[in-house]
């Protein structure tokens, strides 16, 4: 295979930090053998398809079928008796020699070539080889997206494609032509992404961040049938993977067994005809999941013990213990537990952009308005629209829900870094080079401390308290 000059340096760099992701991220994945946070749900979802087995469920499909595809390709527990799952939502106990290098399979590869998507859209955001892969280390070595990752959970499949779409929305942004088929692609990704996790609909304004970029402003008949064609192209792309995920959800859910999720007495009468293929009885069952997902979340407490406030997440308060376990005189533990130097990082670039656009709104500061101002105010109001919406769902939320909007700040603080540092970059690029080597370092050393709650190693009380830095962490010993 060869490789152009012009992108033989990506193609390096790339297959450096996905090297360096299946250390940080894929290389012994399946440990600890044993259930922790959400598996209990989704690991049973997956044995449902295997199965047949109809059901339904508050997200989806898309991230279960592909925790059921890892399982159905490697098939590491052909000889084990997981009828049980079949039976129930949520799995209590696993038979014993449960493997997890199935149904954690796609989780932990899909978060690997995150990391090369991470990698990429710093290069689109800068055009500057170096400081992107010196600043993938903060995505390459943040904990609680390595810990969460390295489950049978939705988000880490969630946010490759959110990548994706970032880095082709960022990718398409300056080139020509400003066709009809780029804003389908876009939707594809965005749909795709929609379909692991509803909360992905934030990347609904990325239709508008590009749309806006590339034309005027002005009301004319030709701006609004271009609006119109590309909207509509958009929403193509994004409800056809959207549907799709659930055609085959409905394809491969065939037999009832204990429980029918209420479903309607149409919806049963389908199942009984095997007629789950046939596209005119899609609206019947797909409007039975949404209400389920509707009655679901109406269900869900206002509060629970690990669950924290929007408007402290950027803070890490409440770190979740999904498992602990005690091994002689010392405790496993599995938090998910940031990087704590990553998420001040992400402060810091949140706090810049908000006083930045405040300056530039309020008190006509001049700033050149360029496309790094035009994405550093893209990514805030993205930032700050997530966490409204967050806040205003009326059920308890969790720490990993702040995943995503920890990457927008991470993308925001590489834009302040490069805002004010972009011309002495050209012009004496080394004492910052090693400024920056000295930061990555400083994240190594704290990605390294608070690994053990992150790969399950085992801490005596003294080690687990010294990295109890704050209260409102909520670090919690196993008594």
């Amino acid at each position: 295979m060869s490789i152009s000059n012009s992108i033989r340096p990506l193609f390096y760099a790339g297959l450096a930090i996905l090297g360096i992701a299946f250390y940080s991220y894929f290389l012994n994945y399946h440990y600890p053998a044993a259930l922790a946070w959400d598996e209990n749900y989704h690991i049973a979802a997956a044995e449902k398809y295997l199965h047949g087995v109809m059901f339904m469920e508050p997200h989806p499909p898309l991230g279960k079928l592909l925790i059921a595809s890892g399982e159905w390709l490697l098939d590491p527990n052909q000889y084990l008796d997981t009828s049980s799952f079949l039976h129930t939502d949520y799995i209590k106990t696993i038979p014993d020699g449960y493997s997890f290098i199935g149904v954690r399979f796609f989780p932990v590869l899909f978060a690997c070539f995150s990391a090369v998507l991470f990698f990429l859209i710093l290069y689109q955001l800068s055009r500057h080889l170096i400081t992107a892969i010196l600043f993938s280390s903060l995505y390459l070595f943040e904990n609680a997206m390595i810990v969460h990752s390295r489950t049978a959970m939705l988000e880490s499949l969630q946010i490759f494609f959110i990548f994706a779409a970032i880095g082709y929305f960022l990718y398409r942004l300056d080139k020509p032509p400003n066709c009809s088929r780029h804003y389908f692609l876009l939707g594809i990704l965005v749909g795709l992404a929609t379909a692991v996790k509803l909360n992905s609909l934030i990347l609904l304004f990325l239709f508008p961040g590009m749309w806006f970029y590339r034309n005027s402003l002005k009301t004319t008949v030709e701006n609004l049938i271009k609006l119109l064609n590309t909207g509509s192209s958009f929403l193509l792309g994004l409800l056809s993977m959207f549907l799709l995920s659930y055609y085959l959800h409905f394809a491969l859910g065939q037999n009832v067994l204990t429980k029918s999720y209420e479903a309607s007495p149409e919806y049963l009468q389908i199942l009984e005809n095997k007629s789950m293929l046939n596209p005119l009885n899609f609206l019947t069952m797909f409007k039975d999941n949404l209400y389920y997902i509707k009655k679901y979340e109406q269900g869900v407490p206002l509060q629970h013990e690990p669950g924290s406030s929007p408007g402290t997440w950027a803070f890490g308060n409440k770190a979740i213990n999904y498992r602990s376990e005690r091994d002689k005189d010392k405790i496993h533990y599995l938090y998910l537990q940031g990087n704590p130097l990553i998420w001040l990082l992400v402060i810091i670039g949140v706090i810049l952009s908000l006083v930045q656009i405040i300056a530039y709104l309020f008190f006509r500061l001049k700033i050149k308005r360029d496309k790094n101002f035009y994405l550093i105010s893209l990514f805030t109001f993205m930032y700050l629209a997530y966490l409204a919406v967050m806040f205003n769902l009326g059920r308890v939320m969790y720490l990993y829900h702040y995943l995503i909007p920890l990457f927008f700040g991470t993308f925001l603080f590489y834009l302040q870094f490069h805002q004010f540092l972009g011309e002495k970059l050209k012009k004496n690029p080394y004492p910052i080079y090693w400024g920056i080597i000295i930061l990555v370092a400083e994240i190594l050393f704290c990605y390294f401390y608070f690994s053990p709650l992150t790969y399950y190693h085992p801490l005596s009380t003294e080690e687990f308290m010294q990295r109890q830095w704050v209260d409102f962490w909520h670090l919690k010993m196993l008594r």
